[in-house]
């Protein structure tokens, strides 16, 4: 790990602050401000591979061979976003910088794989207890996923020490969920996940999640408690004969590069999509790199070049399989068709 910078905490939470008042804050101080925060998030290179071989060993020596497993480490533009929402957060504690996310078929199974993971014996890695349960209480917005934190601890690296990586695990149906959520908000220009953008879409994602969550026999948000499914599915119906939400999520293409299917399975993958303009297909390019470094100086390079530009999205990730990557990821290819498809079958159950 000679090649990750290892950034004092002072540094960091003064490079948080900057951030935090960007109106006051000269482009050279936001510029260098920008690096540091780049370098911390680098430093959670280490941890966030040893808990992905973490989970990955227990998904597939377990009950799980069929599970989903994915990495990434969060885009600056959202570290950015969430320490000005929340100005008293410590980015040197922010639990979500690095991120494993685990998608597998039913409650039970992530009930379970959680269970196996909090009973497991040989690993140093402490768990932060208790975990965040959005599936036994759904956010307001309707997300739903169960999110456990961990604490990294090496003998050998321990300048990487207390670093934390947050693990996600959601079924396929709340990955179609929040899946949805995202590739309708790139397209509306609107972070619906963060409290952005029109309350009537927010609202028919609300919908849709007390839906999903009676699919599958859990507690269902608040402001969609007690009220009898048959009436959801009406109002959900009529907000999206208003917004035409689900003929958008249709609609929506993306163009992918040609000549990538002789990539390797294991790589380090950037990912730089491009939305349309109107009825315009969007683009979606990848590259693929087998350096850390080079991959990491690229990553920081283009997200300062479409700082501005709320159209291209830009995201750095590990793939241990190349054919799963539209199935962890398929808001990146404005893949929605997983939520139309359950969101269809469900209103037809209960209508």
């Amino acid at each position: 790990m000679s090649d990750i910078v290892i950034v004092p905490k002072k540094q960091v939470e003064r490079a948080s602050k900057v951030v935090r008042n960007m109106d006051t804050a000269s482009d050279e101080e936001i510029r260098r401000a920008i690096d540091v925060i780049a370098a911390w998030r680098n430093m959670h290179t280490r941890p966030l591979g040893v808990i992905n071989m973490l989970v990955r060993r227990y998904t597939t020596l377990g009950r799980w061979p069929s599970a989903l497993v994915a990495r990434r480490l969060k885009r600056i533009p959202s570290i950015i976003g969430k320490l000005q929402r929340y100005p008293q957060m410590s980015l040197t504690r922010m639990q979500d910088i690095g991120g494993v996310r685990v998608i597998v078929d039913s409650i039970q199974d992530v009930k379970d794989l959680h269970a196996a993971l909090k009973d497991r014996k040989r690993s140093r890695h402490a768990l932060v207890l208790p975990p965040s349960d959005y599936i036994e209480e759904p956010k307001p917005d309707g997300y739903r996923s169960l999110h456990q934190v961990f604490r990294y601890d090496s003998t050998q690296y321990k300048q990487f020490n207390g670093l934390r990586i947050e693990l996600q695990i959601r079924t396929r149906l709340q990955h179609a969920w929040a899946t949805a959520v995202e590739t309708l908000g790139a397209v509306e220009k609107a972070s619906f996940k963060t409290g952005e953008g029109d309350e009537s879409i927010k609202r028919f994602f609300r919908l849709a999640s007390a839906l999903f969550s009676l699919d599958e026999g859990q507690p269902v948000l608040d402001c969609c408690a007690g009220i009898p499914p048959k009436t959801l599915v009406e109002e959900f119906e009529w907000l999206d004969s208003e917004l035409q939400a689900r003929a958008k999520l249709k609609a929506l293409t993306v163009r992918l590069p040609i000549g990538r299917k002789t990539m390797s399975k294991h790589c380090l993958l950037l990912l730089v999509l491009k939305i349309g303009q109107g009825n315009g297909n969007s683009t979606l390019q990848y590259s693929s790199f087998d350096e850390w470094s080079m991959a990491e100086m690229v990553y920081t390079s283009l997200e300062k070049q479409y700082w501005e530009d709320p159209q291209t999205q830009v995201l750095l990730l590990y793939t241990d399989n190349i054919l799963e990557l539209k199935q962890a990821y398929p808001n990146y290819y404005l893949d929605a068709s997983l939520f139309l498809e359950n969101i269809q079958r469900i209103c037809d159950k209960y209508r």
